[in-house]
C-alpha cells in the first residue's frame, strides 16, 4: 500500500498568488513559504482530499518538464518530500 499524504490539519492555509508563484500562510505553524506553481498546485490537490503519488502522478505529471513518465513521478515525490520538510502535508 503505498504512502497517502493530506494538507496538515489543525489550521488553515492563507494563500496569496502572484504569476507563478504563490506565498502561503500556516496559521498553526505562523511560517510563511514561497512555492512554485507546481508546488501549489499539488498543495492545493491535497487540500480537496488524500492522495498518494500514484494520484499525483496521474493527474500532474505531463505538466513537468521532464522526458519520461519516471523522471516527472522523481520531480513529484521531491515535491511532497518538500511540503512535509515545510509542514504543509502529513502522511495520512
Amino acid at each position: 500500500m503505498s504512502t497517502r499524504w493530506h494538507a496538515t490539519t489543525g489550521g488553515s492555509l492563507h494563500w496569496r498568488a502572484w504569476d507563478d508563484e504563490m506565498v502561503i500562510y500556516n496559521n498553526t505553524s505562523g511560517d510563511t513559504h514561497l512555492l512554485g506553481v507546481d508546488a501549489a498546485q499539488i498543495l492545493l490537490l491535497f487540500e480537496q482530499a488524500p492522495a498518494d503519488l500514484g494520484i499525483v502522478s496521474e493527474q500532474f505529471a505531463t505538466g513537468f518538464p521532464a522526458e519520461t513518465h519516471e523522471e516527472s513521478t522523481l520531480q513529484i515525490e521531491q515535491i511532497l518530500l518538500q511540503l512535509h520538510e515545510l509542514a504543509l502535508i502529513e502522511i495520512c
